[in-house]
């Protein structure tokens, strides 16, 4: 018989490859592995294989690496493939000897999971059966694997324990911005909020009294951020409109609303956007343009309200105010008739929001909105009383607003009291008529026998009559001039905007060729010599 050494040497060339078991440390050859499970016929569980090596030596078995795949003493006692946890037996079967060797032991269960690791791909056979089964990795099954561990690192998820430094400066300074931002908002807010420190202040804030209240803290910050917006908030400038000349001078101002007053737009699914003028909207402009300066103040922007108001007003005989002239305060649009550049008491603004009329209620006429009514009357219906209040030349325009009952309509109103001025006149006139009959007719008898016809008595009118006709006459004078020389006047209007126009390229282009244009000053004046004095 050969030597042990010589058949050990032999046995390690003709297999290629050791298996250590984890518990016992003994190998084998899977030149004899493969040779067994061709006698035995069953294949050997890849899942058992832990460790390829060609150690002869074993650990302590304090040393060892864990493991949940068991270990064989012996080849007769690796299961089969064909054999699950739980084999199903007939009742008369004999139990096999794999089994009987361990009573009680359970069977180990595959988990594809531990080829994938190792690189190994499982047949679809094994997959399938433990697919529904298998649980999720652990975090010691993840820390074993040296890939899973770094893709972990860096995906924000498992294993937490290590963190870089470039991360640790990153939440530090994340952690000191965070920190430095409240603080600086906290003590902005309570700046913001504190109380008012002048008695100017006091006054110019009469809604936000001091306190420390929760609605009067923040009724103060709100008050100061506002005024850090009043750039945005406020009207374009301070004077709204051109100071008076003596060709453009109106005693009064009248300023009337655009939207739902002299127009209205609507949209359907059919037409689209579509305007309506209001009835008799041309004759109130141009009627009451004698008596005072119309301004047309809408809130609409000057994009969408420009292309209404140049068809309403062709000859721009009133002033028009867009958006940009509002004051806009907590979501309205307030019209401001302070920033107009005229008296207040010759001001009257009729309008249908209540917020444009929120600072000067005293000076509005509160109407209805028009809702696109083509029968509609009551603008034309408030001529009499506007014609009436500027003919009479009253001072203060707010008096005779204030005379009639809140709520009340205007144009009723005084009709009833033209209606009693009508009824007080005619019974004037016939107490004359009475007293002539009573002193008797002498005199109209001798100037019939002398051929001279009797004196008739004139009919006494109204002073709102008289100016009824007269500006009446002035209304038709002023549309048969603009029928005659209303063609030419928009001619000469549009050749002085294409004129306009042309200037404004003509300094552009010697703004890029040229550069920009330098300041002229006027030259300084001569410095006059003192009179030489004659020796």
């Amino acid at each position: 018989m050969l030597p042990a050494k010589i058949m050990a040497g032999r046995l390690l060339q003709q297999s290629s490859r050791i298996i250590i078991t984890p518990s016992s440390g003994r190998f084998y050859s899977t030149s004899l592995l493969r040779s067994a499970t061709r006698v035995n016929s069953f294949a050997l569980p890849l899942s058992h294989i832990t460790k390829r090596c060609y150690a002869k030596k074993t650990r302590p078995d304090d040393q060892s690496p864990a493991s949940d795949s068991p270990s064989y003493p012996s080849l007769d006692q690796i299961p089969r493939t064909n054999e699950s946890a739980d084999p199903i037996q007939p009742d008369n079967a004999e139990p096999s000897s794999s089994s009987a060797g361990t009573p009680g032991a359970e069977l180990p269960k595959f988990d594809p999971r531990t080829l994938l690791d190792q690189g190994i791909p499982p047949t679809p056979d094994q997959y399938s059966t433990t697919l529904a089964t298998k649980p999720d990795p652990t975090s010691s099954e993840r820390s074993r694997d040296p890939i899973k561990s770094s893709q972990s690192r860096g995906s924000g998820g498992g294993n937490h324990e290590y963190v870089s430094s470039t991360d640790r400066k990153r939440e530090r300074l994340a952690t000191y911005l965070f920190s430095f931002f409240m603080l600086t908002g906290i003590g902005g807010v309570v700046y913001l909020g504190r109380n008012w420190e002048t008695q100017e202040e006091i006054d110019a804030h009469p809604e936000e009294p001091n306190g420390w209240g929760v609605m009067l803290f923040y009724n103060r910050i709100m008050s100061r951020l506002n005024e850090v917006l009043d750039y945005y908030n406020l009207p374009n400038g301070d004077k709204l409109l051109p100071d008076m000349t003596k060709d453009t001078y109106r005693p009064y101002t009248l300023v009337i609303s655009l939207e739902d007053m002299l127009v209205h737009s609507e949209w359907t699914r059919e037409h689209g956007w579509r305007t309506a003028k209001r009835p008799g909207a041309e004759y109130f402009l141009t009627y009451l343009g004698q008596y005072y300066e119309i301004v047309i103040f809408t809130s609409q922007p000057n994009v969408m309200a420009a292309p209404i108001v140049a068809k309403l007003d062709p000859f721009r005989t009133c002033h028009q105010l867009y958006r940009e002239a509002t004051k806009y305060k907590r979501g309205k649009y307030i019209k401001d008739l302070t920033y107009l550049n005229r008296d207040l008491s010759k001001v009257i603004m009729l309008d249908t929001k209540p917020e444009a009329w929120a600072d000067q209620p005293e000076n509005a006429i509160k109407m209805k909105k028009w809702t696109g009514n083509s029968r509609d009357k009551e603008l034309v219906a408030l001529i009499p009383f506007l014609e009436f209040v500027a003919a009479m030349g009253h001072v203060d325009l707010r008096e005779d607003l204030k005379s009639f009952p809140e709520g009340s309509h205007i144009p009723t109103e005084f009709a009833k009291r033209d209606a009693i001025a009508r009824a007080e006149l005619q019974k004037k006139l016939e107490e004359q008529k009475k007293a002539r009959k009573s002193s008797g007719g002498g005199g109209d008898f001798l100037a019939g026998l002398l051929g001279m016809k009797p004196k008739e008595v004139k009919e006494e009118k109204l002073p709102q009559d008289l100016v009824r006709e007269r500006g009446q006459q002035w209304y038709d004078e002023i549309t048969k001039g603009l029928k005659e020389h209303g063609a030419e006047i928009l001619e000469a209007d549009r050749k002085a905007q294409e004129e306009m126009m042309a200037g404004m390229k003509t300094s552009l282009s010697k703004i890029f060729t040229e550069g920009m244009p330098q300041p002229q000053f006027p030259p300084p004046p001569e410095q006059e010599q003192p009179p030489q004095q004659k020796k």
